[in-house]
């Protein structure tokens, strides 16, 4: 009986010990040493300007995020009007291209019907015709052929069309 006695004993110490070490479940908050659960006025003013610069911080972070989807929509956008308007560059091009050659072509048909013809003919229609039209088609005239073409022609516009067949061959003059 003595020994059941003292194990009993030597059992409840070691139950009170292990009971000692646990912390209490109810209260978990740490402790602040010289304060209990008290903060100064000053505290509290520091306490408050920081939760509104956190707010102040929050919000700049919201706008700035916002702006930033703003930018890449609108970085999206200008790349679809870049992309478009390379598309129709390419098409200009193209288009541009196509009549340069008909237009080639248009005014290599008049050149042979102009070179075929006798000079005093050609002259006549050539007083006549625009000054576009007529230096395009001299512009591609053999030189002898052009030459008895303008000295058939009206004096005047004969002058004309060779002030203007020098203005279009001379260099630019630099700035």
């Amino acid at each position: 009986a003595i020994k059941t006695e003292s194990a009993k004993t030597e059992a409840m110490p070691a139950k009170e010990g292990m009971m000692e070490e646990k912390p209490d479940p109810i209260n978990t908050d740490p402790v602040i040493p010289g304060d209990q659960e008290t903060f100064s006025e000053a505290e509290v003013n520091i306490l408050k300007r920081l939760s509104e610069r956190r707010q102040e911080l929050d919000k700049r972070g919201r706008d700035m995020d916002q702006r930033e989807a703003l930018l890449k929509i609108t970085e999206q956008r200008i790349d679809k009007k870049l992309g478009d308007l390379k598309t129709m560059q390419e098409q200009l091009r193209q288009t541009i291209s196509t009549l340069s050659a008909e237009q080639k072509a248009k005014t290599d048909s008049l050149v042979k019907i102009y070179e075929i013809m006798k000079p005093k003919d050609a002259a006549h229609i050539f007083d006549a015709l625009d000054m576009p039209v007529l230096l395009s088609v001299i512009a591609n005239m053999k030189e002898s052929r052009v030459a008895p073409i303008l000295a058939a022609m009206d004096p005047q516009k004969a002058k004309q069309v060779t002030s203007a067949l020098i203005d279009k061959k001379s260099l630019p003059t630099p700035p």
